[in-house]
């Protein structure tokens, strides 16, 4: 049994490199997101696994978010569903099959951030932690350089007319 590859790409992919609207050259930091961003996660596998399990640190799989000021964000009520860690984020595989690949998307909870618009280190990265099993037997791939900066709605306002 062995996890062959993991991926964890965002749809926003704000942190690629490139020159914002401003004029600021960004990083290019392929695991930084923003909350509420939906991801997509690649894992393949070898070897007949049962099951893979996908599982974050607390704060990205938390439903419910309190920020500075008192302010409640519910997951459920953003989203308008919820997700349950690990029930959702468990794939059932065929074990008669050698080599597997599950995919799944995940919209990013509201979090804290670790990262700061400026690029300061706030808090260590979350992190994603992969399992795979073959009956008692398990696996495990760790992404541990996982980012949050903001949130979706501080990158959408009114565009520049050319």
């Amino acid at each position: 049994l062995k996890i062959t590859s993991v991926t964890i790409e965002g749809y926003w992919k704000h942190w690629r490199g490139q020159t914002d609207m401003f004029g600021k050259k960004l990083t290019n930091e392929p695991h930084r997101f923003l909350s509420y961003e939906c991801v997509k996660i690649n894992v393949y596998t070898t070897g007949y696994a049962d099951k893979v399990v996908i599982r974050f640190s607390p704060e990205l799989e938390s439903m419910t978010f309190t920020d500075k000021f008192g302010n409640v964000y519910k997951y459920k009520d953003d989203i308008e569903y919820e997700v349950y860690f690990p029930e959702d984020s468990t794939a059932i595989l065929n074990p008669k099959v050698k080599d597997n690949h599950v995919s799944w998307e995940y919209i990013l909870p509201i979090a804290p951030s670790t990262k700061s618009w400026e690029d300061k280190r706030l808090k260590p990265p979350y992190k994603m932690i992969v399992t795979a099993w073959k009956g008692s037997n398990s696996v495990t791939y760790e992404i541990d350089d996982i980012d949050i900066t903001g949130n979706i709605y501080d990158l959408i306002h009114i565009q520049p007319v050319r």
